[in-house]
C-alpha cells in the first residue's frame, strides 16, 4: 500500500504530487480538530459517531504522508477499522434486538470504515471495478454532505435520505436518538471533504496501477 500512494514514480498519472498531498493534509488536520472538539464536548452516541470520523480522519492523513511512520503498518490501520465496523455492526444488532431503529448516519460510517479497510489493503487487493464504484459513491456522499441532504427538516425526517434504519424506523423520531450535529455547517463541511479525500486517494490509487 504505502509503496504505491507514496512512490513518486507510480506507473500512470500522478495524483499525489507533494502540494496536493499537503492540502489533503491539511484539510484532515482541520476535520481532526472539529471532529475531537465535538467529542470532547458530548456524551454516548454523539461522542462514538465523532470519534469514527476521528479514527477515519488520522487514516487519511496516513494514506496522504509521503512517508508514512513504519511503526504504524497498514494492516494496524485494518485492524483498527474492522474493530470500528464490528462496534457499528453490534450496535445495529444490540438496538434492532429492542426494536431500536437506527439512524441512518450510522450507515454512512459503516460503508465509510469498511471502504477504508479496503483502501489500506490496496494495491494488492484491487478490484478495479469496486475502486470505481468507492469513488463514484463517496463524491455523491460528498455532495449530500453540501446540500444538506442528511438534515432533519420539522417533521423529524430528512429531505431526501431515510432518517432511520431498522425496526420502527417509521417511528423514527420516536425511537432513534436525532444526532442534531450531523446538519451543523462545521460538521456538514467537514464530512463532504472527507467523502471527497476518500474519493480522491481511491482514483489516485487506481490510476496509478
Amino acid at each position: 500500500m504505502s509503496g504505491m500512494t507514496n512512490s513518486a514514480t507510480m506507473g500512470g498519472l500522478n495524483l499525489l504530487p507533494d502540494w496536493v498531498r499537503a492540502l489533503w493534509i491539511t484539510a484532515y488536520v482541520v476535520i481532526l480538530i472539529i471532529h475531537f472538539y465535538h467529542a470532547a464536548t458530548m456524551k454516548g452516541e454523539h461522542r462514538a459517531w465523532h470519534s469514527i470520523h476521528i479514527l477515519m480522519a488520522l487514516g487519511m492523513i496516513w494514506m496522504f504522508l509521503p512517508t508514512p511512520p513504519a511503526f504504524i503498518p497498514a494492516l494496524a490501520w485494518q485492524i483498527a477499522f474492522a474493530l470500528a465496523a464490528l462496534l457499528i455492526v453490534v450496535w445495529f444488532i444490540w438496538s434492532w434486538s429492542r426494536r431500536r431503529a437506527v439512524n441512518f448516519v450510522w450507515v454512512t460510517s459503516l460503508i465509510a470504515v469498511l471502504a477504508m479497510i479496503y483502501m489500506f489493503a490496496l494495491p494488492g487487493a484491487a478490484i478495479p471495478i469496486l475502486t470505481y464504484i468507492l469513488v463514484i459513491y463517496f463524491v455523491a456522499e460528498a455532495i449530500a454532505w453540501f446540500i444538506g441532504a442528511f438534515d432533519v427538516v420539522e417533521t423529524g425526517r430528512r429531505r431526501l435520505l431515510p432518517y432511520a434504519v431498522g425496526p420502527r424506523s417509521d417511528y423514527a423520531t420516536k425511537f432513534v436518538h436525532p444526532l442534531t450535529e450531523a446538519g451543523s455547517l462545521d460538521v456538514r463541511v467537514t464530512l463532504g471533504i472527507m467523502a471527497l479525500g476518500m474519493a480522491y486517494m481511491f482514483l489516485a490509487i487506481q490510476i496509478a496501477l
